[in-house]
């Protein structure tokens, strides 16, 4: 899976952080777990995100940016991947594609979503 093909598949599984700040800004966090919770029992896939308190520094271009530990998690087989930012910044701004460990998972993810 190539850099492109790569953020369009992420983009078909649900981002909990996005739709948790469509709910309520100041609770976000809270919003985002009990979505958390509402994906397992229902057994979809779903990208859980949460920020970190430090940045991170992209070895080619020398960006820094806030870092966020992604978590893609697949309940129906009670499996999960964690990724940080610096992948998803590479793969926008530099067309690095991801692991093939991470291509693989995300594409049976994919399946689930339909």
């Amino acid at each position: 899976m190539n850099a492109s093909e790569f953020l369009v598949a992420l983009g078909k599984i649900p981002h909990l952080l996005d739709l948790a700040r469509q709910q309520d800004d100041m609770l976000r966090y809270q919003a985002q777990k009990t979505l958390r919770e509402q994906h397992r029992r229902l057994g979809q896939p779903f990208l859980y995100s949460m920020p970190m308190r430090h940045l991170y520094t992209c070895p080619l271009c020398g960006h820094q940016g806030t870092d966020i530990l992604h978590e893609l998690e697949d309940p129906s087989h009670g499996t999960s991947l964690k990724f940080v930012e610096l992948v998803l910044h590479q793969a926008q701004a530099h067309a690095v594609p991801p692991e093939e460990d991470l291509s693989t998972f995300l594409a049976a993810c994919l399946e689930q979503v339909g």
